[in-house]
């Protein structure tokens, strides 16, 4: 028969307030009793253990055995609780709820996996080396130098005719003495650019000058003097100084570069193939993924246990559309292969459901312990909170309490020294003309925290009206950080021990 929570609550909270029951939060589980073959007859066989040690505790108290009495007292407490442990679970089924789970086969289409069905021959190779032949050509260079008499648009007739004589004069002395060039370029030449440098032009390809420069300098003899040529810009005179001849780049270092290429050209394209292929076999085949794994030579891979919302840390496993098709009701009921889905670029999976799971209430067995920290989490910060309201009520009536107070702090809006905002707030909404005074605050991690005003101050040592300014400017602050401080004397006094590794979980 299931025990009743609010039953068993009640007996849990006549434990805790037992005058002189010694509680303790971190005592180890229990043993879970040989008979309990079923979680549901744990609440009525930990209520008669704990009913019995309740029944010694009280013996040994009316016969003067106080510790006897205090050891069996606690041993009944914690029987309490654990009998509170399977009627959580069984009042909070969402909680504790097994997603639906599948396990898949699939495979995976990509034209890296195609490869064997690529055959690159030599006449491919040639046929793309010679379509490509212009990148694998370095043009021929030449270095040359020019004297240049400019000429523009404005000019008279004679004025141009002067300019073209005094050319021809120019490239008749070069003919006969054509070491003159570079003393007759910084002479003589209107370009700025070159004219300094004794005319030098540097290296240029064909097609950087302008044409009829062009075409007589890559005619012109190393070391010959040009005729006199006529351009937009005027009257040039050139001479070639040096040739680097056009070469070509050999088939034979760049065949692994073409084949690389040829190969992934191959590639894509039967991926272009078979992916349809691949398509029309999955659907056509759907009661198997074999034929289609053997058709292409894919590897036939079967994952673990993965649930609608993924997380397995597999790209193509976690990937949205893939999930959404294969926990489709037709995917399941009918185990059927999904549709080929494109996961990526150049990247298409089919999978069928092998092993099936709906979604279920997981065994207590598993999540026991869970439960148990959540309800000593709660415990704890419930009797954290009772002792210190009281503790907190003691001292604003005047009581003298042995408690062990933090080293003293002088805190404002600008220097908090760690305390929370929500803390501030407590210790200038206390009172400030009779001091010392008191303020508590009910920490987020289930702690308690009481502050004690032994001083309140401004910049000129007045008292009034330092409060409402300062919780002015507290209210924006609230709720932007964790409070971290914890009295030590108080849990002390409350004789409770906190797991604080499982509070920094949270």
């Amino acid at each position: 028969m299931r025990t009743k929570r609010d039953n068993q609550q009640w007996m849990l909270d006549l434990a805790l307030n037992m005058r002189g029951r010694v509680q303790n939060f971190e005592r180890d589980d229990p043993e879970t009793p040989a008979r309990a073959h079923n979680y549901r007859m744990l609440p009525k066989m930990w209520r008669k253990k704990a009913e019995h040690d309740e029944a010694l505790a009280k013996t040994a108290e009316k016969n003067g055995f106080k510790m006897t009495a205090l050891e069996h007292y606690d041993h009944a407490v914690e029987s309490y609780r654990m009998a509170q442990h399977p009627i959580y679970f069984d009042d909070n089924p969402s909680n504790f709820m097994m997603p639906a789970r599948i396990k898949v086969q699939y495979v995976l289409l990509t034209p890296e996996v195609m490869s064997s069905l690529v055959e690159i021959t030599e006449t491919n190779i040639q046929d793309l080396y010679e379509s490509k032949m212009d990148e694998y050509t370095i043009p021929e260079e030449r270095k040359a130098r020019h004297i240049l008499l400019a000429t523009s648009s404005d000019m008279d007739e004679n004025a141009v005719k002067q300019i073209e004589e005094k050319m021809v004069l120019l490239q008749s002395r070069l003919e006969n003495n054509p070491g003159l060039f570079a003393e007759m370029a910084k002479e003589f030449s209107d370009d700025p650019g070159s004219a300094e440098l004794g005319g030098d032009l540097g290296f240029f390809e064909k097609g950087v000058m302008p044409q009829k420069f062009d075409d007589i300098v890559f005619e012109l003899e190393l070391g010959k003097i040009s005729p006199v040529i006529r351009t937009e810009y005027g009257y040039h005179i050139a001479r070639v100084d040096q040739i680097n001849k056009a070469d070509v780049t050999p088939i034979s270092k760049v065949r692994e570069e073409l084949s690389a290429e040829l190969r992934k050209i191959k590639l894509f394209d039967e991926f272009a193939v078979a992916a349809e292929n691949f398509g029309d076999m999955v659907y056509s085949e759907y009661d198997s993924l074999e034929p289609v794994a053997d058709r292409f030579n894919l590897t036939l891979f079967e994952s673990d246990w993965i649930s609608e919302s993924g997380n397995t840390g597999n790209p193509i496993l976690d990937n949205t559309k893939f999930l959404s098709a294969i926990f489709s009701d037709s995917s399941i009921q009918d185990r059927r292969n999904i549709e080929a889905i494109e996961i990526d670029t150049n990247q298409l999976v089919s999978a069928r459901v092998v092993s099936h799971e709906k979604e279920r209430l997981v065994d207590y067995s598993i999540v026991k312990d869970e439960i148990r920290k959540y309800l000593l989490n709660e415990q704890a910060s419930a009797a954290a909170k009772e002792q210190g309201v009281s503790a907190l009520r003691s001292l604003k009536d005047g009581a003298k309490l042995d408690l062990k107070w933090s080293t003293e702090e002088t805190v404002s809006i600008l220097e908090r020294k760690g305390l929370h905002p929500e803390g501030l707030r407590a210790v200038f909404s206390a009172d400030s003309f009779d001091l010392p005074s008191y303020a508590g605050l009910e920490a987020d991690n289930g702690k308690y925290v009481i502050y004690k005003i032994i001083e309140v101050f401004d910049g000129s040592g007045e008292k009034d009206g330092v409060g409402q300014k300062a919780l002015s400017e507290l209210n924006s602050m609230i709720g932007q950080e964790q409070f971290k401080s914890f009295l030590a004397g108080l849990r002390e006094r409350a004789n409770v021990n906190i797991n604080e590794n499982y509070f920094n979980e949270q």
